[in-house]
């Protein structure tokens, strides 16, 4: 809807602060969202939400049904956007209950980060696989090819699934 309204991503402006961002392009389309700038995503030690979406200059929104969202604008030139599919509820990890998006303007999509890659990458990649064991260098990015790989799958979760 927001594309009838707004035309194709690849003209959106990404200039805009990340709050501006969704209040325009995002949050006139969904129903009933609350925001705070305290979440499960600010708080947890384990937690990489904040590497991704900075709390300090987020809005953490909620939905009605408790999914919580933050955006987070990159020196890539897309907007990133993490989403908690269970809010405050634990484990509140990439690739488990937390998966990343992006708006990306010279693609003209928003999608899953990984979308494209083979399946053999995105369960294997050593930077941002969907896969238990990463290195300790990288924690940053484990896990965030994960909800590509469901949409690889046809969104479905596959015997093979990590978790």
């Amino acid at each position: 809807m927001s594309v009838n309204d707004n035309g194709e991503i690849s003209g959106w402006d990404f200039s805009l602060s990340d709050d501006e961002f969704l209040e325009k392009y995002l949050l006139p389309y969904l129903t009933g969202v609350s925001k705070s700038k305290l979440s499960q995503m600010t708080t947890l030690a384990n937690s990489y939400y904040l590497f991704w979406a900075n709390p300090s200059t987020s809005t953490c929104y909620i939905l009605p049904n408790g999914i919580q969202f933050r955006i987070g604008g990159t020196a890539y030139g897309y907007k990133l956007l993490v989403i908690d599919i269970n809010g405050t509820r634990k484990p509140n990890l990439v690739g488990r209950d937390g998966f990343m998006f992006k708006f990306e303007p010279d693609k003209n999509r928003f999608a899953p980060i990984g979308q494209g890659l083979t399946r053999q990458k995105l369960v294997t990649d050593g930077f941002s696989a969907c896969a238990k064991n990463i290195s300790w260098w990288n924690v940053h990015y484990a896990g965030e090819y994960c909800a590509a790989l469901m949409m690889h799958d046809g969104w479905k979760i596959r015997d093979d699934y990590p978790w």
